[in-house]
């Protein structure tokens, strides 16, 4: 079994108000107090073969995972983790090593924050195609069905509506060294984070293509 967050310590929002749910701090804690009781938690590359090998009334084996390069894998769940002494797998884009950015589900849900995202702007969206909805999620879900270039100018776009607001601050390189030293494992999760059904197969090489940590 592997468990996936996507965002911990981040602000809390109602239902259907928010594309990528964060997970309070207290809750997060105690879900990790818990598997660690109850389960055998390991890395995600050790998940494969430790559920082979396991024997009736053995703990289940779990992996702790997280997905992109949220500041707060950092500044709050590394805390946690190891206070727990558990190791967790970090799938990270890498995308921001160089300087600070954005994905485009960022821009979309800042958008929707400050209320920006009205018909000036869906009219440049896929939502304003022909059966697009026009609630968060299938805004959205019509943004990451997009080719790469398409999906660019649906970003482009958003960050226009926005202005000049800088990027979240996300993991640089000491963030990452941060969780090596501290025995966590390391994953890619693509550089652009792409949809990958609707990739051909030269994109999907350049999407599989890491980079050195450096």
């Amino acid at each position: 079994m592997a468990i996936l967050y996507h965002g911990v310590g981040g602000p809390a929002r109602e239902p259907g108000q928010e594309l990528v749910p964060s997970v309070a701090l207290d809750n997060f804690a105690d879900q990790v107090r818990h598997l660690r009781r109850r389960y055998r938690v390991i890395a995600a590359s050790e998940l494969q073969t430790a559920a082979a090998r396991r024997r009736r009334g053995q703990r289940l084996p779990v992996a702790i995972t997280f997905d992109d390069d949220d500041a707060g894998y950092v500044s709050c769940a590394l805390e946690v983790l190891d206070g727990a002494g558990v190791r967790a797998t970090f799938f990270l884009n890498g995308a921001s090593l160089d300087s600070p950015r954005w994905f485009w589900w960022e821009y979309l849900q800042a958008a929707w924050d400050r209320g920006l995202v009205d018909d000036a702007l869906l009219a440049r969206l896929p939502a304003a195609r022909p059966g697009g909805g026009r609630s968060l999620r299938a805004i959205g879900d019509a943004i990451s069905k997009l080719p790469p270039n398409e999906i660019a100018r649906a970003q482009d776009a958003l960050a226009d509506r926005l202005g000049e607001d800088p990027p979240t601050a996300r993991m640089g390189p000491d963030d990452v060294r941060r969780l090596v030293a501290a025995g966590h494992e390391i994953g890619f999760h693509t550089r652009e984070h792409p949809f990958l059904p609707v990739l051909d197969d030269a994109e999907l090489e350049r999407s599989r293509r890491s980079r050195a940590l450096h």
